[in-house]
């Protein structure tokens, strides 16, 4: 929003302000009238457009309708700036839901990986020890057979 005329007023800004009584107002205009007017601030080269500030926005804010107006607004944004907030806060938590997910995944996958590589390298050790045992039976054969031949 380009105007926060509560703030101008020196009042709680947002949805705060929206909540503040016209007596409220009245009060925190009179007392900002009072150290911004430009009669007090004859140094000031720019009271004169801060004061119009002033009064611009306690017109808005004194008038029902323009303070409906501009309440709703108000309102708008801030659930506008809410909402914005929420779908960021969900995304983001998605996206940690879904590392989360990825890196259990990840961790699953590595470990499948190194089952199947102890696996291998167990098969392959025995049959290194299968073929050991075979050719250990071979040699006995033909040092058993040629005894017997002699």
């Amino acid at each position: 929003m380009e105007v926060d005329h509560y703030a101008i007023l020196g009042l709680p800004s947002g949805v705060a302000g929206t909540k503040l009584s016209p007596k409220d107002i009245t009060k925190a205009y009179k007392i900002k009238a009072l150290k911004l007017h430009p009669d007090k601030r004859r140094d000031d080269p720019h009271a004169h457009k801060k004061f119009q500030k002033l009064q611009n926005s306690y017109d808005i804010l004194k008038d029902k309708s323009s303070r409906q107006v501009y309440d709703d607004r108000v309102r708008f944004e801030h659930e506008k700036v809410l909402r914005d907030f929420m779908r960021k806060k969900m995304m983001a938590d998605l996206r940690k839901k879904e590392m989360e997910e990825k890196l259990v995944r990840e961790k699953e996958e590595r470990r499948r990986r190194e089952m199947r590589r102890k696996r291998e390298i167990a098969e392959r050790k025995a049959r290194r020890e299968e073929r050991r045992k075979r050719r250990k039976i071979m040699a006995e054969r033909r040092v058993g057979g040629g005894e017997e031949a002699s």
